[in-house]
């Protein structure tokens, strides 16, 4: 490397080795963080390994023919529509409020 004064008389080659420096601490420092993300990645991934495991072997412990095992015809939980439920509990809410009302 050539030495080269600069403007102000400092040799160039020394501003060159600390903005090497300041790139390879910031390297560093991206690296660090991405070891972390892919060491919690990694560890997801075996997480959801284990619980598969798991799974199968409680399906494997179920006799066949079993009502969990057979899948339902009708649409998922998650992609159904709320109607305001079956109306199971609507009775025993209108005797609740009949009571209060009355005590009233």
């Amino acid at each position: 490397m050539t030495r080269r004064m600069d403007g102000l008389g400092r040799e160039v080659r020394t501003l060159c080795c600390q903005k090497v420096r300041c790139a390879y601490k910031y390297i560093l420092r991206v690296c660090s963080h991405l070891w972390t993300a892919i060491d919690y990645i990694n560890e997801l991934l075996s997480e959801r390994q284990a619980l598969v495991n798991r799974l199968h072997r409680a399906r494997e412990a179920l006799p066949p023919g079993h009502p969990v095992m057979t899948p339902s015809v009708e649409q998922p939980l998650w992609d159904r529509e709320w109607k305001g439920g079956e109306g199971k509990y609507d009775a025993k809410a209108d005797e609740d409020e009949e009571e209060e009302e009355e005590s009233s």
